[in-house]
């Protein structure tokens, strides 16, 4: 095969792999048996902890496959033992388990074939190795993006959560000061929702507007949230709301002390990072200061050697 026919399979082959990611990052296209049965009115197939909402102006062609998928897999792989499925980060990502479980599996498959495809390109430009070493990589690098997926959602889910917990200490006092005011518990608990705009706020709206549409006390709704997203620091609200909603007991001053209480520990967390983050930066330090004197030691070796 010579130089010119390897260009044109290269180009053939590069020019096609173009197409199909453009054609997959296009906005999708609606189901139309979807979408008839949002008009009517007909509930979702699946339930809220097991879906995602796909948003059509927002989702790509490739978030609708990896949801396909995870749809598809989701009866067979939520039965295995050995697959751990971090619902609560999940819950407070706002992810369903299915685009979770499609992400996994795509992951691992591309990972699977990617190594046998850059030895098939490598075979066509001449310089091919045994297919025995990228099956073998194919396999290792299949099973760390199948489980790179968890490390990521950890990693997101921790953000999240102290995101969280930020803005749950601007919520207490907004609460306090509602029913300083003489405002109902429930009613302080709406209104200091409804203040925020941000995803946090808009949470702990939906859950309180759920609440009163089911007949529900509002701190149960808050034990709900705090429980499905493992924020143990709404719990203590809802009890201290509890409190006063049962018992009608003064909470003014318990929210603001467990307000200053939760900025206090996130202060607490910011300056321990700080001090990691210092101490992260003491060993590149220390290694240019080792390699500073070993830059200064060569002259003088080298004297000392041909001298």
């Amino acid at each position: 095969m010579n130089l010119e026919v390897r260009v044109i399979l290269l180009a053939i082959i590069g020019g096609l792999g173009l197409t199909l990611i453009i054609s997959q990052l296009l906005p999708a296209q609606p189901s139309l048996k979807d979408a008839l049965d949002r008009l009517s009115g007909k509930p979702d197939r699946h339930d809220l902890l097991t879906t995602t909402k796909i948003t059509q102006t927002e989702t790509t062609r490739v978030e609708v496959a990896t949801l396909n998928v995870g749809l598809r897999l989701y009866p067979i792989l939520i039965t295995q033992r050995w697959l751990k499925i971090p619902v609560k980060d999940l819950a407070i990502l706002q992810r369903g388990v299915p685009r979770f479980l499609g992400d996994k599996v795509l992951s691992a498959t591309a990972g699977l074939f990617l190594p046998s495809a850059l030895n098939l390109v490598a075979a066509l430009a001449g310089v091919a190795i045994s297919w025995r070493f990228p099956v073998l990589a194919g396999v290792a690098l299949a099973i760390a993006l199948f489980f790179a997926g968890d490390i990521e959602v950890r990693r997101l889910a921790t953000a999240a959560r102290t995101e969280f917990r930020r803005a749950l200490g601007a919520y207490i006092e907004l609460a306090a000061l509602c029913r300083n005011a003489g405002i109902g518990v429930t009613q302080s608990l709406e209104v200091a929702a409804k203040v925020g705009d941000t995803w946090v706020f808009q949470q702990l709206t939906d859950a309180l507007d759920n609440a009163a549409y089911s007949g529900r006390n509002s701190w149960t709704a808050l034990e709900v949230v705090s429980h499905e997203l493992d924020i143990p620091d709404l719990a203590d609200v809802a009890d201290i709301m509890e409190l006063s909603g049962v018992h009608g007991t003064s909470v003014y001053a318990p929210l603001r002390a467990s307000a200053a209480q939760l900025r206090n520990t996130m202060m607490s967390a910011d300056q321990g990072d700080s001090r990691s983050a210092t101490q992260k930066m003491s060993a590149p330090l220390a290694g240019l200061a080792v390699l500073f004197f070993i830059l200064l030691l060569i002259p003088a070796m080298s004297n000392i050697v041909n001298g």
